[in-house]
Formats: structure tokens, C-alpha cells, sequence
């Protein structure tokens, strides 16, 4: 496993603006895992748990850009993926999956939303991640972009799960939509 570090602060005695690899073949395509965490988060914490999740296959990069303290004011680089790429030899990719749990819903939607490069290879999944009408639009406009190839998946109560029933009335057919019953934090970690 290759550990690399960009921009290296701390907050809250966690480690931030991290990448892994794990297990990269030289010369071989990458599938790339972008994470856009939530309020709170001990970055740390949630890069040891992220990696046990995905950091299982070959040629997988997870990128966990630093969203502190608070996640909805923040945004990354159009060309963040490439930036992130370029300290592997900026490797061929095969796919990008993206993730946002909580307050990380409106970060990932502005990325998506500037037409970052590779965005025919990305999927995303919001993780009881829409909060609030701005945010909704902005899921709305995502979906417009990138229609079927979106996941929303919410506890069934809350906001989240507000907006996302809201978001089906209109646009059922660009995602899929998955209710779980268990409480917000288990959405911390992509199923």
C-alpha cells in the first residue's frame, strides 16, 4: 500500500487531504474513490474505516479531500482527480465512484456540477446527503447532468429523505433510491 499526503494539516488531531493507493500495478488503470465527508468528521478515524471498505481490489486510489470544519463552505479543484493522479504517474481510469455523506452532499454536487474531466467515468451516491431546497436544486441540476447514473439512500425519516421523495416525484427515473433504518451516522461509510 502506498500512502500519499497533499497539503498536510491538523485539525482536530486528524490527518487531512489524504490519499491511499493500495495496491497499484504499475502501468495498469486505476478505479478512483472520491469522498466528501460531513460535519465533524475525524478524518483520521474515517480514512482507516474507508480503507477496510474499499481498499480491498487492485489498482483502487481512495481521495478524501480536506472539507474541515464545515464541508458546505468548502469546494475542490475541477482537475482535483488529476492533481491527486499526477504523484502515481497519473495513471488511465477506469472509473469514478463518488461518495457524500451528510453536510459532504453540497461539495460533491458543485464538483459535479463544474464539469470536471472524466465525468462520463463517475457515478455518485449522496448518503443521507440533501439538506435543504439550495441543495436539492443542486441534486436536481446533478441529475440533469448525469441521469441514471446517480444513488440516493437515506434513513426513512429526516430531511435527506424529504427531499430525495421530492426529488422522485420529478426525476424518479434518473436515480436510484434506497431507504435504509438505521440512524445517520451509519451512513458514514458507503454501504
Amino acid at each position: 500500500m502506498k500512502l500519499l499526503f497533499e497539503n498536510w494539516r491538523e485539525y482536530r488531531k486528524s490527518s487531512l487531504n489524504e490519499s491511499i493507493a493500495h495496491n497499484i500495478e504499475e502501468g495498469a488503470a486505476v478505479n478512483v474513490i472520491l469522498y466528501f465527508h460531513g460535519l465533524k468528521t475525524n478524518v483520521k478515524i474515517r480514512l482507516k474505516e474507508l480503507e477496510s471498505r474499499f481498499l480491498t481490489s487492485p489498482n483502487t486510489v481512495l481521495l478524501v479531500p480536506d472539507l474541515t470544519p464545515d464541508p458546505q463552505k468548502k469546494s475542490i479543484p475541477v482537475d482535483y482527480i488529476e492533481q491527486q493522479l499526477e504523484s502515481l504517474g497519473s495513471p488511465e481510469v477506469n472509473t469514478i465512484q463518488l461518495y457524500a455523506h451528510s453536510a459532504g452532499g453540497k461539495p460533491m454536487s458543485s464538483f459535479i456540477l463544474s464539469s470536471p474531466p472524466m465525468l462520463d467515468k463517475m457515478t455518485a451516491t449522496y448518503l443521507d446527503a440533501i439538506y435543504g431546497r439550495r441543495q436539492a436544486d443542486l441534486v436536481d441540476k446533478v441529475l440533469d447532468t448525469m441521469c441514471g447514473k446517480i444513488n440516493i439512500i437515506t434513513r426513512s425519516k429526516g430531511t435527506p429523505h424529504k427531499w430525495a421523495e421530492k426529488l422522485a416525484r420529478t426525476k424518479g427515473d434518473c436515480f436510484n433510491k434506497s431507504v435504509i433504518k438505521q440512524g445517520h451516522d451509519a451512513f458514514k461509510i458507503p454501504p
